[in-house]
């Protein structure tokens, strides 16, 4: 998979690289094929450039393989003798040719961009990321789709795991290459040849703002709030460095609403990532839930601005509250400290349905 995603991402020039540097203690298995068969590595690689489109390979091997160097550099030119590499490789019109790079067999050269920088003649230290490998997506993936399932971080407040995106948070923004604009992750999506940055300094600096904006337009005070870690504001705030909110805190005096048997509504403390709205319409089908408004003074309501003990659509299953991002949905009698959030059932009902799990 990742040869198909290599060949076909754009590039004026790929290379190949193979890592036989070994920092596992005890270990050989590279050393033995290096020093029994270095034709079989070359052979490998010709494919594998071929496949992809490269023109250039690299071996790192360790200094502390002295065998193995010497008889890789004689397995390349007998390869190059026999017209196995170099160029016009067969009268093919491949071109492909093989160097070595010898390494101080660092454990962490293991770590694939400390590789590239010490092939480049950099020190061997890992970088941050992005630019991250070559990763290929499904059909219909979005972005954020796809760096959850290489493991990529990416801080978001409104995207949940069975839910429909929304791009309301704008969080999950990240730079494409070839685009001025930051697109949302949650709702775009990948495509062939995309190179995208997830972490720049530009990126950082935006997700920081909207974190302080969203503090300071209602009232966040995380030591009334909730503090018992299950308030994702609260996590986000963390995760993007925010220790100050630099912007004018508004202290809007909004309204709470209690009028339900179960459950109460606290406007102060909601950002508008309209998880509520989705879950009642998608997973519960309800549609008691919407967004009236606009700019700081929009805010939830329940069927048409009624208030929601006197709401007809409302089931009461409590979905709404158990995907709340911040306090500002709870149940009642309980305190803060006990407001633990169970969101398992959302990807349980969203594959049940998907699969007609209940349709004999």
């Amino acid at each position: 998979m990742k040869w198909s995603t290599v060949a076909k991402s754009k590039g004026a020039r790929k290379y190949i690289i193979c890592n036989a540097d070994e920092g596992d203690p005890g270990a050989f298995m590279d050393r033995s094929v290096l020093e029994g068969d270095p034709h079989r590595i070359l052979e490998g690689m010709a494919i594998a450039a071929y496949a992809i489109g490269a023109e250039f390979g690299y071996i790192y091997v360790r200094g502390e393989y002295p065998l193995a160097i010497s008889r890789l550099k004689t397995a390349i030119k007998q390869a190059e003798r026999q017209q196995v590499l170099g160029t016009h490789i067969f009268d093919t019109g491949f071109t492909f040719r093989v160097d070595l790079r010898i390494g101080a067999g660092a454990f962490v050269c293991g770590e694939e961009t400390a590789l590239i920088a010490s092939i480049e003649g950099k020190r061997g230290t890992p970088r941050p990321r992005p630019p991250y490998p070559a990763v290929s997506a499904g059909e219909d993936q979005t972005i954020l789709d796809l760096l959850r399932e290489n493991d990529i971080p990416m801080p978001t407040l409104c995207f949940l795991e069975g839910l429909s995106g929304s791009g309301a948070c704008r969080l999950c923004l990240v730079e494409i290459e070839g685009s001025p604009k930051l697109h949302p992750a949650c709702v775009t999506r990948a495509e062939e040849g995309m190179v995208i940055r997830t972490d720049t300094e530009r990126l950082q600096k935006y997700r920081r703002m909207i974190v302080e904006l969203l503090f300071a337009e209602r009232n966040h005070v995380c030591s009334v709030c909730v503090i018992n870690g299950n308030c994702d504001l609260q996590q986000v705030g963390y995760g993007v460095g925010m220790d100050h909110v630099r912007f004018p805190f508004q202290f809007p005096q909004m309204d709470m609403d209690t009028s339900h048997q179960l459950f109460g509504v606290d406007h102060n403390r909601c950002i508008l990532c309209a998880r509520c709205v989705r879950v009642c319409d998608e997973i519960e089908g309800a549609h008691t839930w919407d967004i009236m408004g606009r700019g700081a003074q929009a805010r939830t309501l329940t069927d048409l601005n009624q208030l929601w003990g006197n709401s007809n659509s409302c089931t009461s299953c409590g979905k709404c509250v158990q995907v709340c991002p911040t306090g500002a949905l709870f149940a009642k009698g309980k305190s803060a400290s006990e407001m633990v959030k169970n969101r398992d059932f959302l990807t349980c009902l969203k594959r049940a349905r998907e699969e007609k799990l209940w349709i004999k």
